[in-house]
Order: structure tokens, then C-alpha cells, then sequence
């Protein structure tokens, strides 16, 4: 029978419960890191210091971590005896997606259905031993290593989190599709929906031709009026409303006319291009009896990029003349201002009622049991759910510069992947069945990604750190952990970096773990 792990990474801490769970100086709850059995450390790590009875624990708050590690956001516990395994305090927000897909980052609660810390994964302490003349210690730490040198396996280099990463095309069990579901009622979240709508080029008027004479604009007035001066205490609040009293006076004067100043801007573009145009022929001209290949190719690549926008620019007045031929006379301008306008209104409300046949579909979900598989049919019955009702509205596109009329469904794509990906790992640490019935190549492709090392960077205890910014390599304390952004965890150190937890001798040779040094470095 396989025994269970000493040391873990992940997952909920397993200490006596006399031990209090540690929390930061502001009384916020840390977040547990890792256990580690110290029964099986090296008898020469750290020059023999420090324990090798009991377990070292490490926990540290990641919502509040930035370079330097302060108020206690960093600590390490020192247990003589397993307890059972501890659950967080109940105020405790949900971190299992902060890291790498910033699920809540700026905003952190607790997410009904979904585990507040990182899936819990067994360690094997391996020793890497190297001699100081081997490698450049001092600038790159304790030597690097392979996946497929530490596993003695093939490794991936393609990411977890790549898009499309799992030949996978539904998820597997039923948190997979609370997932889904949960992602989308993040997306329509009607506090900053209509917002986020705007900003992805979504019309509720009339677009701006001329961006750039807006804004000029926009800048002339602001410096005539007394209201944008304001610095008095609360100033802030007063110039945004402002700001937006302006940007709405200047819309309501440019809502008649745009559609032939869309064609001038178009000109305009024109002109410009066609300048770019005869100066790089001018400069391939002078240039050919005395440039080599790579710069004469340099040139004849921004020639064919100019004719390329030209014969763009002219693709887009067609375009434009066939869209606004059904509003040609004299209102038929403010006809389309109109249906513009009442479009995103009806996709706004379309939204909403998304909004309120997801939360349905979430509730039925959370009533089940969310690690058992999901039927093909439930799944099936979602998707149709979620693909059957579609919503119209005009979209300010890149390449026709202007406007164009679009119909969309939700998009859940992004959420599936990640969907997926959970479900895959969740399998995986679980030993589960179901992972056994998929098709070998997904379940090999999944290990082998599962191999690699980010960066070459392991997690690590003692030894010199690998660091990232090379901005401590002044401290030279012996190194109590080293923890890497690790995909199948879900850890993202300030991104693709680490963070590092050192002690100095005196300290770890009376065990005052209450006297760590940390900090994070990014990639």
C-alpha cells in the first residue's frame, strides 16, 4: 500500500491543534505554501543547522505580497507532530486562480464551489550537490536544472496555460462547467460590464471619425475652463465629472456630419500614406547603387506595407459607401444614430438576462457533486443553452476604421480552456479513474508539461537562490526555501518569478523561525 506523503506542496497544512493558523500584522489570514518532513533533509543542508525532526511550514499572504515581505506577511513554522489536516480560517478569500489567471486579484472573496487554496501536491526531496567552481553562484545560484533531468523523462516546453494546450474539447467533471459558468458571470458582471463593452470598440452612439481632432479638442477647452484647475481636497471625483461633462458636450456637437467626415479622415489617411509611399521609393531609388540586400529589403517591405494600406483605405470607402447608402437624404444620418443607440441598449439588456440564466445554470451546478464526472449530456444541454441566443450591435473596428454591425453569442472559450486545465490537474493529483479512461496521448502530454521546469528554475531549499533580478544578491543567509512560479500549482511569483525566504545562521541554529528574511522577485 503506498504511503502517504510527508512533505507536500499545496494543499491544507497538517499541524496540532494547538497551533493557531499564522495571520499577517493586519489580522488577515496567511496562505499555506508548503510542509516539509525535515526527517528527510540532507544532514549537511545548511552546514548541518537548522531541524531534521518534525516539519517546517511555510505560509505567506499573497494578496499582499510585493518586493519585500513586511508586516508578517511571510512565515515559517516549526511543528514537532502531524495533526490533522487544516482547514483556513472562514474569512479566508479564495487564492487557487489570483496567481496566474488573476481571478479576483484586485477584488478577493470567497468564490462559492471552488477551493480556497492550491491542490495539494506530494514532494520527493531531491539533493543536488555541486561544487562552487562548477558554477556562478554568486550571479546565478545553485546550477539550473531540466525537467527531463530531474524526472528522467521527456518534457514539454509548451505551458499549461497556452492557448488550446489540452486536446480536450468539454470539460470533466462538474466543476469544469462551474468553471464556464462562473467565468461568463464574471464577464457580465453588470458593475462594469457596459464599461468594458465601450472599451472593446462597442458603439451607444455615433463613432468619432477624427480620434486624434477630438482629443486636441477635448485638451483646448479643458485649459479654458477654471473647473479642470481644481485642486482643492476631493478635486478628483469634481475634474471626472468634468471630464465627462465635456466629452459629452463635444459627442452632442459631433453627432451630425460624421458619416462624410469618415470619408475625410479616410482621405486624410490617405495622403499620408501616399507621403510615406514616395519617400521610401525616393530612399530605394538613392539606395540602390550603394545599400546591400538587408537594407534595400528593409525598404521594399515598406513599400508593399503602404500599398497594402492604401489599397486598405480604399476597400474601407467602398465599404463605407455600400453601409450608408440605406441612410442616404436628410435623416437618414440620425435614423442610424438611432439604431446604433437602441442596439446597445438591447444587447445591454440581452446581457442581463444572460446574467440571470447563468446564475440558474450555477445553482443547478453547485447542487451536484462537483468532483464526479460530468454526463456528456449535461454538458451538451449547456452549450445549447449557451449558443442559442445571440445579440447584435455596432462594433468600431480596426479595419474599417469606422463601424461595422456584429452578432455574437456568449463567448466561453476562454473559460473552457481554463475549464479543462483544472479539470485535468484536479484528475491527475486525485489518482482519479477518469483520468485513466482518456486517450493515452492527452494523458502523456499532460505529464510531460507537467515536467517542466519554468526557466530552469526549481523549487529549492537551501543551497544559493536562482535569482530573477539579481537585486539580493547580497544576502548570503542560508536559504530556507526557494519556491518557483510553478503552472500545475498555479503559482506566479510577480509573474514568472519566485519567491525567496532566507534566515541567517544564528537564527536557524536556535531555530528562530520568527526571524526570516523574504522576498519576491518577477520576470
Amino acid at each position: 500500500m503506498e504511503q502517504p506523503a510527508l512533505s507536500w506542496l499545496g494543499g491544507l497544512p497538517m499541524m496540532p491543534r494547538s497551533v493557531k493558523w499564522p495571520c499577517d500584522s493586519a489580522g488577515s489570514p496567511l496562505h499555506f505554501l508548503a510542509q516539509i518532513h525535515c526527517d528527510d533533509l540532507p544532514a549537511d543542508l545548511w552546514n548541518g543547522l537548522g531541524p531534521r525532526k518534525g516539519w517546517l511550514l511555510l505560509f505567506a499572504n499573497v494578496l499582499k505580497l510585493e518586493d519585500e515581505a513586511k508586516g508578517k506577511t511571510v512565515q515559517v513554522l516549526h511543528i514537532d507532530a502531524l495533526g490533522p489536516e487544516t482547514e483556513p480560517p472562514a474569512q479566508t478569500p479564495t487564492v487557487r486562480h489570483v496567481m496566474r489567471d488573476y481571478i479576483d486579484w484586485s477584488s478577493p472573496r470567497i468564490r462559492p464551489g471552488v477551493p480556497k487554496l492550491w491542490r495539494k501536491w506530494p514532494l520527493e526531496l531531491v539533493a543536488q550537490r555541486y561544487r562552487l567552481s562548477e558554477t556562478d553562484w554568486r550571479g546565478d545560484g545553485s546550477p539550473l536544472v531540466s525537467g527531463a533531468n530531474l524526472y528522467g523523462a521527456p518534457e514539454s516546453d509548451q505551458s499549461l496555460h497556452a492557448s488550446g494546450s489540452l486536446d480536450l474539447d468539454r470539460p470533466l467533471t462538474w466543476r469544469g462547467a462551474y468553471y464556464v459558468v462562473e467565468g461568463l458571470l464574471r464577464d457580465l458582471d453588470p458593475d462594469d460590464y457596459a464599461q468594458r463593452f465601450r472599451g472593446l470598440g462597442a458603439l451607444n452612439g455615433p463613432p468619432e471619425p477624427d480620434q486624434n481632432w477630438f482629443n486636441a479638442e477635448f485638451d483646448r477647452r479643458a485649459g479654458l475652463r477654471k473647473e479642470f484647475a481644481d485642486r482643492e481636497i476631493g478635486y478628483g471625483p469634481r475634474i471626472e465629472a468634468a471630464r465627462a461633462a465635456l466629452n459629452a458636450e463635444i459627442k452632442a456637437e459631433r453627432r451630425t456630419g460624421w458619416m462624410p467626415r469618415c470619408f475625410i479622415a479616410l482621405d486624410a489617411e490617405a495622403v499620408r500614406f501616399k507621403g510615406f509611399l514616395a519617400d521610401y521609393e525616393q530612399k530605394l531609388v538613392e539606395a540602390g547603387a550603394t545599400e546591400g540586400g538587408d537594407h534595400l529589403s528593409g525598404l521594399e517591405g515598406n513599400l508593399r506595407y503602404y500599398k497594402e494600406q492604401l489599397q486598405q483605405l480604399e476597400e474601407n470607402r467602398r465599404y463605407l459607401t455600400e453601409l450608408f447608402e440605406p441612410y442616404s437624404g436628410g435623416d437618414g444620418e440620425e435614423a442610424l444614430n438611432v439604431e446604433i443607440e437602441l442596439s446597445a441598449n438591447a444587447h445591454l439588456a440581452w446581457v442581463e438576462q444572460q446574467g440571470k440564466a447563468l446564475k440558474h445554470w450555477r445553482d443547478r451546478i453547485l447542487a451536484q457533486d462537483l468532483e464526479a464526472v460530468l454526463p456528456g449530456s449535461e454538458w451538451a444541454e449547456l452549450t445549447a443553452a449557451l449558443m442559442e441566443s445571440r445579440s447584435a450591435y455596432w462594433l468600431k473596428t480596426y479595419d474599417t476604421r469606422v463601424l461595422e454591425k456584429v452578432e455574437r453569442s456568449l463567448n466561453f472559450k476562454p473559460h473552457l480552456e481554463m475549464a479543462i486545465r483544472e479539470d485535468m490537474l484536479d484528475l491527475y493529483v486525485r489518482g482519479d479513474k477518469a483520468l485513466s479512461q482518456l486517450p493515452a496521448h492527452i494523458v502523456d502530454d499532460l505529464q510531460q508539461r507537467l515536467r517542466h521546469v519554468e526557466l530552469g528554475r526549481p523549487h529549492r531549499m537551501g543551497g544559493h537562490p536562482n535569482p530573477v533580478q539579481h537585486e539580493n544578491q547580497a544576502d548570503d543567509s542560508p536559504l530556507l526555501f526557494q519556491l518557483a512560479s510553478d503552472q500545475a500549482l498555479g503559482w506566479g511569483w510577480g509573474d514568472l518569478g519566485a519567491l525567496y525566504v532566507t534566515i541567517e545562521e544564528r537564527d536557524l541554529a536556535r531555530h528562530r523561525f520568527d526571524k526570516i528574511h523574504a522576498w519576491i522577485e518577477g520576470g
